[in-house]
């Protein structure tokens, strides 16, 4: 992919797959052997094919009203990285004990190849 396709796609799988948190939209963005770099200020993750399933799913699962502030999108032939900060508030627990409805900030960045 030349670089306007491939922030195109990067554009499309953050509108389809992460932005309403669609697990079942993985397969059409993301090549089994995918290997994904994510980086906090504290941390960095290397990333599969499952990985990004299981954290779509926790998203889901725990977060509500997400709401992504991409600050950058850079791509180029073949590979992008976004960077964005994220803020949703989470769902609220059952057990006893835990506090419900709290404020969730992160910030991160994300380069696939």
């Amino acid at each position: 992919m030349d670089r306007e396709e491939t922030l195109e796609f990067a554009r499309s799988l953050m509108k389809e797959v992460w932005e309403p948190f669609d697990s079942s939209a993985v397969a059409r963005f993301y090549h089994q052997d995918v290997v994904g770099h994510h980086r906090r200020p504290n941390e960095t993750q290397e990333l599969g094919y499952a990985d990004v399933v299981n954290r779509i799913d926790w998203d889901k699962q725990t977060n509500t009203n997400g709401v992504f502030d991409y600050r950058d999108i850079i791509a180029e032939e073949g590979r992008y990285a976004i960077r964005y900060s994220y803020r949703a508030t989470s769902r609220p627990k059952t057990r006893m004990g835990c506090r419900t409805g709290i404020p969730l900030l992160q910030g991160g960045r994300s380069t696939w190849r």
